[in-house]
């Protein structure tokens, strides 16, 4: 099992090395907002990434953003800030889940609110190891997005897709 901590467990452990200092909940939070607030404003939407929703949306397919994220706030502000919010539902962050993709617990939570069985969903990724490796752990097929090269995507060349694309429309169709 991989261990992971949110980011609000990080600044809670950190803390403790401080006992006379006992924060609450309330700047655990704020510290939290803050130390992500640079990150967020660096984020973008790649180009046609909000067309490729329409579509997919029009088509009737349900959708759904799952991040390994520490952070779940910061995933929601990115949702909303790239103006993808109407499309995702539900949006699912390893934080606010407790466990990390690849686990297939974390894509099952998404077929279940959809009430839909794996083989009836794909997930559409850039990381073989938590995307692509996730969704077939998960019994579900996955579409690898290669328009943005990930480092981490070398260390793990028997991970393959079902399919293979090189931009979101692609991805999309």
């Amino acid at each position: 099992r991989v261990l992971f901590r949110s980011m609000q467990e990080g600044i809670r452990r950190a803390l403790r090395r401080f006992p006379d200092r006992a924060p609450g909940p309330a700047f655990i939070e704020a510290a939290e907002h803050v130390f992500f607030e640079p990150e967020l404003a660096g984020y973008r939407p790649f180009p046609g990434a909000v067309r490729v929703l329409h579509q997919l949306a029009r088509a009737g397919l349900s959708l759904a953003c799952v991040s390994n994220a520490t952070s779940h706030w910061l995933v929601q502000r990115i949702v909303e800030g790239m103006g993808f919010a109407p499309f995702f539902d539900p949006v699912v962050s390893s934080a606010g889940f407790g466990r990390p993709k690849p686990d297939p617990a974390i894509f099952h939570s998404v077929l279940q609110q959809w009430n839909l069985p794996p083989e009836r969903a794909a997930v559409v990724g850039d990381t073989l190891a938590a995307d692509i490796a996730g969704a077939r752990g998960a019994g579900m097929r996955s579409v690898y997005v290669t328009m943005r090269p990930n480092p981490e995507n070398a260390q793990h060349p028997h991970i393959r897709a079902d399919a293979e694309a090189r931009t979101l429309a692609e991805a999309g169709r």
